[in-house]
């Protein structure tokens, strides 16, 4: 996800059974002629990974609280990328802190490596970032 100019771009893949496929285009294009979102669907007939390579992969758990403002997920998601790690699965909320009242950002997000993945080299770098965000991250296993 990322914010180009005035407009905000995001990409998710999604896997769905072959039968399902085009029912679930529809859908995505439906809302599309509702409002001012722009859905561009592209099929991969044959995917890069299989089902049993991913569920082999190392994955972790990302806690991440600090003060909103924007460009938070991107700085994230740059560190992770350098590293090779892939967000699996993200909420992200936002909350008011308890004493001032200030917009809180949290979010949640299970990270899975892309390939062999140094674990404590990437929580040093997303440590790093934390401090420079002035943001609290946790990594679990």
């Amino acid at each position: 996800m990322t914010r180009l100019g005035t407009k905000f771009a995001g990409i998710v893949e999604v896997a769905v059974d072959d039968r399902r496929a085009a029912g679930l285009i529809d859908e995505l294009r439906s809302p599309a002629q509702l409002t001012q979102l722009e859905v561009g669907v592209e099929l991969i007939e044959d995917a890069m990974l299989v089902e049993s390579d991913v569920a082999e992969r190392a994955r972790w758990e990302m806690h991440l609280v600090g003060q909103d403002r924007p460009g938070i997920v991107h700085e994230i998601t740059q560190v992770l990328a350098r590293r090779d790690v892939s967000i699996e699965e993200m909420q992200t909320s936002r909350s008011s802190a308890p004493m001032s009242g200030e917009s809180l950002f949290n979010a949640t997000a299970v990270l899975v490596a892309v390939g062999s993945v140094d674990l404590d080299a990437v929580a040093a770098e997303l440590e790093a970032l934390a401090n420079e965000l002035m943001v609290d991250i946790a990594l679990t296993t």
